[in-house]
């Protein structure tokens, strides 16, 4: 049978859960792949349900014998919130922000997923266990981390069996939940906190309530459309007495507005009924304020602590007598980073004067907060803490490194090398065989995977670390396979396209920019080139030792990387108003990632030599057909003003088709599907995005390689294909749980996917 006729053909049966760098093969192994809790034989039509997890009887029976299998890396990522249960010590939980909930009965050696299949989205915010029931868990979906590739849920899920099943309980709108707190003595009484949609307003942000263990809710606070809630703390000595935060933000792809005159802190002391602002009380700062961290401790029944972004006067603010009256008690640069993604607050259940702060590093104080000491031993950039309020060495962290567990105080802690959900924005492959797949992971580094290995399961020894860079992507030499070209954006140097060329074989890691220069401190207006935080990398398919990347130019370098030269003029606009600095009111946002109107994608024929097709992140596509010579700007004609083109196809069968898939999440508020073909250079477009389920957003775009018209489409939820060139489309999802899919590859009988 032709699989690339049916797609109907089998493989090898190796599944995990949430997958990093995975394959998918259309060999001729038959095997039958386990049904997941969300595939059904019937048909599943509710809009609740996402398009890519909907079953369709005739793919259903087609590709029931395929699967997908992960191949790594073996270690975790960016995780939004962390719990454990009461009463057993080594049950711990993690909410990732990509990759659902995870448990481990084990503190923390060997973690499972336990919402795959459940869920309909990848993204949880906020985790939370009934004290008094614990197999009562509620998890808010949708990351409060507002930075640039931010992802959305679709409202609360809760589980009765300690994870096994979950139930949907609404709240779809809110889209990003921040906290989720439960009542020590009852299940059933529930508040969330939403920071909402940044991308526009929204009335579905606030603070809700539920007394029926979900079955209803009512928001008890709501304070303004752009205006969500960023922290919600319940006080253990009177569970009654909440304190919220509010955080005024709105993101764009260029930039972030982190803060406003509604921000501020908010207090009820009737479980919600009735909220009171203290925001202005005395000793609290007077200008606009940004994000707010709140922490209470029981040990200090009446003190409330506040870390606050503040132009006036920023850093740490507390309270001994339940918020009436506030006192500045530092501004240390540790607990003071970054304020839009860190500054969150916690304290001890059993000692008040003890204080955690998790921002880039985390940090520890002992009398109060008024000085504080940096805690090693695990990773970076922190997220959330959970203490156990009957012995305090019993901890767990999430960073970007994933979750770690300590049972002695935090003198050692669980590995990060247990948790295959990892965060690959783009994806390469080589010609070995095995073949190796690429990726540069989030605030981490560059991978070199295995597909497969001769010890059979696919180890983190098997694993070579390729380089630095948390973005972009790792491209290696067609014929010289140690020889990789590697987007370095977490070196020092990380301006001006920081590429490093990595030789495996030597050792060398050469750094070669386009345009050395820092890109902390100002915004893209400054720079003599505005390179996007993913810049292309693309080795001409005729010439080996030819290598283009763009920022708002092409560049070429023959010579890899060390001279480049323009080979374009600019193939972007150039809007000065979204080329400036954000941030928050104490702090700049200023690291790179905000970079617009750059050229976001690029891509040579394999066809033809000399065509190149190149697409902007303000709603440009250009091609040239003579090397760079002469360029053409061979936009549709029904792109919007700024639409972000996501991804580009240029047709391994025909030099003048090419695919492109665009979004407008970012730029727009529009979370609508965007997807044309043309099939003469660019002078007429066939706009296919009405065919596409229209509740997706679309990341990526594939043809395969051996038959014409057979399409892939990576979405937020999962993968698509079309064995009609776009006329219909398919959930390809089968095993694989509701996630982002950032890019896709064909490799002889392979489909290969980062997320």
């Amino acid at each position: 049978m032709n699989t690339r006729t049916s797609l109907s053909s089998g493989r090898k049966k190796l599944s995990t859960g949430l997958l990093a760098l995975c394959a998918v093969s259309t060999g001729l192994n038959p095997a039958r792949a386990e049904v997941w809790p969300h595939e059904r034989t019937e048909p599943v039509a509710r809009e609740d349900v996402p398009f890519a997890q909907r079953v369709d009887p005739e793919i259903d029976r087609q590709m029931r014998s395929m699967e997908w299998r992960c191949v790594g890396p073996f270690v975790g990522v960016r995780g939004c919130g962390v719990e454990m249960h009461p009463t057993n010590k080594l049950v711990f939980y993690h909410a990732h922000s990509s990759g659902g909930v995870w448990k481990t009965e084990d503190a923390g050696q060997y973690w499972v997923p336990i919402t795959d299949g459940q869920i309909n989205v990848g993204s949880v915010g906020a985790i939370a266990v009934s004290q008094s029931k614990p197999d009562v868990i509620y998890i808010g979906t949708g990351e409060p981390q507002l930075r640039d590739c931010v992802s959305w849920g679709d409202g609360v899920y809760k589980s009765s069996d300690g994870g096994e099943t979950w139930k949907h309980l609404g709240l779809k709108d809110t889209r990003n939940i921040s906290r989720v707190r439960i009542h020590p003595d009852n299940p059933d009484l529930v508040y969330v906190a939403a920071v909402g949609n940044p991308f526009g307003p929204s009335k579905d942000r606030g603070v809700y309530r539920s007394k029926d263990g979900g079955k209803t809710w009512e928001q008890v606070f709501f304070k303004h459309e752009q205006a969500g809630v960023i922290d919600l703390v319940m006080c253990d000595h009177d569970p009654n007495i909440l304190y919220a935060s509010t955080f005024e933000a709105f993101r764009r792809t260029w930039g972030l507005k982190a803060g406003g005159p509604n921000s501020g802190i908010f207090k009820s002391t009737d479980g919600g009924d009735t909220w009171e602002e203290i925001t202005r009380n005395p000793g609290l700062p007077s200008d606009h304020l940004g994000r707010i961290g709140l922490a209470h401790s029981k040990d200090k029944p009446n003190r409330i602590s506040a870390l606050i972004d503040s132009k006036e006067k920023n850093g740490l603010y507390q309270s001994e007598d339940g918020g009436k009256t506030w006192k500045w008690v530092t501004d240390h640069v540790g607990i003071t980073q970054r304020p839009f993604y860190y500054y969150h607050l916690h304290a001890s259940p059993t000692n008040g004067d003890e204080m955690w702060v998790a921002s880039n590093k985390l940090w520890q104080s002992l009398d109060g907060g008024k000085t504080w000491n940096q805690r090693t031993g695990t990773k970076d950039d922190f997220h959330d803490i959970k203490f156990d309020p009957k012995d305090p060495d019993r901890m767990i962290v999430t960073h970007d490194g994933g979750a770690m567990v300590t049972l002695n105080g935090g003198t050692t802690w669980s590995t990060p090398y247990t948790q295959p959900n990892q965060q690959v924005y783009r994806l390469n492959i080589d010609n070995q065989f095995p073949y190796n797949l690429y990726g540069n992971c989030q605030d981490l580094i560059g991978y070199k995977v295995p597909s497969a290995s001769v010890w059979g399961g696919i180890s983190q020894a098997d694993v070579t670390v390729v380089g630095s860079g948390e973005s972009g992507a790792s491209v290696p030499h067609p014929t010289k396979p140690h020889i990789i070209y590697h987007l370095a954006q977490s070196t020092l140097a990380a301006g001006g396209f920081p590429m490093q060329r990595v030789n495996l074989m030597t050792a060398q890691w050469d750094l070669r920019n386009v345009w050395p220069m820092p890109t902390f401190g100002e915004g893209q207006s400054e720079a003599k080139y505005r390179f996007n935080w993913h810049a292309p990398i693309v080795i001409d398919p005729f010439d080996e030792n030819t290598v283009y990347t763009a920022a708002e130019v092409v560049f070429r370098s023959k010579d890899e990387g060390m001279s480049w030269e323009v080979v374009s003029p600019v193939l972007t606009k150039d809007d000065e108003t979204k080329q400036q600095a954000g941030g928050s009111p104490s702090s700049l946002e200023t690291s790179g990632q905000e970079a617009y109107n750059t050229i976001h994608r690029m891509v040579a024929s394999k066809v033809k030599e000399g065509v190149l097709w190149t697409g902007s992140d303000d709603g440009l596509v250009h091609v040239t057909q003579d090397g760079g010579k002469s360029w053409k700007n061979v936009t549709p004609k029904d792109m919007g003003e700024v639409t972000d083109v996501y991804g580009l196809e240029a047709s391994p069968h025909d030099a003048g088709t090419v695919y492109v898939v665009a979004s407008r999440y970012r730029t727009a508020n529009d979370f609508k599907p965007y997807i044309w073909k043309s099939a003469d250079y660019g002078k007429t477009w066939v706009n296919l995005s009405q065919n596409f389920p229209q509740s997706e957003i679309t990341r990526t775009i594939r043809e395969d390689t051996v038959r014409k018209g057979l399409l892939f489409v990576g979405t937020e939820t999962g993968v698509f294909t079309s064995f009609d060139d776009g006329a219909s489309w398919k959930p390809l999802n089968l095993n694989l749980p509701a996630v982002a899919i950032h890019d896709i590859k064909v490799k002889h009988e392979d489909l290969c996917i980062c997320l």
